[in-house]
């Protein structure tokens, strides 16, 4: 989230995890942003069964799920994406992902996963 902060694309982040509902919610509603993007949304089931309809904000609601949500043993993950259309679009970090968004009717694509040079600093090459 800084890298995409430091370039403009991520306006604010907010920590949900640790924040009151109501006061989330509040924030989004008051947001000037183009879109809001909820990252490894299944953290956020309690977020999305206490607040109103979402999608009445306007904005596109983007998931992007970095994890492997199938075959994870965390069941949580494949469970919270196939238990209800929370999104507008799944940005996927596998494409086994994708595809069984894609098979529930939902718009998805794989998201590449990246690395963030700020907080990690590449090292010597391998063969040193």
């Amino acid at each position: 989230m800084a890298d995409a902060q430091a370039v403009g694309v991520v306006k604010n982040a907010i920590p949900m995890t640790m924040s009151p509902v109501g006061q989330v919610y509040e924030a989004l509603k008051k947001s000037d942003a183009s879109a809001i993007v909820f990252v490894s949304p299944a953290q956020y089931g309690d977020f999305f069964s206490q607040v109103p309809d979402l999608r009445a904000l306007g904005k596109p609601l983007i998931s992007f799920a970095t994890e492997w949500c199938r075959g994870n043993t965390i069941t949580e993950y494949a469970d919270f994406q196939d238990s209800s259309d929370f999104f507008d679009f799944y940005a996927c970090g596998q494409e086994c992902d994708a595809l069984a968004m894609r098979h529930l009717g939902r718009p998805a694509a794989v998201s590449p996963a990246w690395v963030s040079t700020m907080a990690f600093r590449p090292g010597p090459l391998l063969d040193q």
